[in-house]
């Protein structure tokens, strides 16, 4: 008969070993968060940022940005990305080389222009 001891031994080294790809999965992942703001540094709301991973076959991820201009685009995998940053009526920023290592949160601000005025 097993003691009680070997029995919560036996317990306690499978919770072990099930937190660990838990653990380890969590730390791999990335993200890229930030803020827009215009030159004035007042916070956009509702722009498009998306990134454009250089795997092929990897999805973009496209998030907009909420009141105070902040974004998170998160659950990413590490490698290279292409981030756009878009909202009508201001010019397009593109920042390119992003580089993400595993567990890596990078951090970004973004200053968006207004777009030259046309007649």
């Amino acid at each position: 008969m097993l003691s009680r001891r070997s029995i919560f031994s036996a317990v306690l080294l499978a919770g072990a070993v099930l937190a660990v790809p838990v653990v380890a999965q969590q730390s791999t992942r990335c993200a890229i968060i930030g803020r827009v703001h215009d030159p004035s540094n007042t916070p956009l709301s509702g722009v498009s940022v998306e990134a454009v991973s250089d795997v092929a076959g990897d999805q973009s991820h496209i998030v907009s940005t909420d009141a105070d201009g902040s974004f998170r685009l998160s659950d990413l995998s590490s490698g290279n990305y292409v981030m756009t940053v878009t909202l009508p009526e201001f010019q397009t920023f593109k920042r390119e080389g992003i580089s993400l290592s595993p567990g890596m949160n990078a951090s970004m601000v973004v200053v968006l222009r207004p777009s030259p005025i046309r007649d």
